[in-house]
């Protein structure tokens, strides 16, 4: 037990759930989501959305046109 520095445990990937999607409503030029994709690229992160909340989300833009 020394003067060791631990390193922060850093997340690998992002998943998505539906109301996330759902804020996304002005596509990948929404600030938010550049300023996300931004730190994604620097901590080399991964984006995902289960296939239930990809068709949860296709459901509900169905319904809202």
């Amino acid at each position: 037990m020394g003067n060791e520095v631990k390193q922060p445990i850093l997340p690998q990937a992002l998943y998505f759930d539906t109301n996330a999607l759902r804020q996304l409503v002005y596509g990948i030029s929404n600030v938010d989501f550049v300023e996300l994709r931004k730190y994604s690229e620097v901590l080399d992160l991964k984006f995902f959305a289960p296939e239930v909340v990809v068709k949860e989300w296709l459901n509900q833009r169905e319904r809202s046109l």
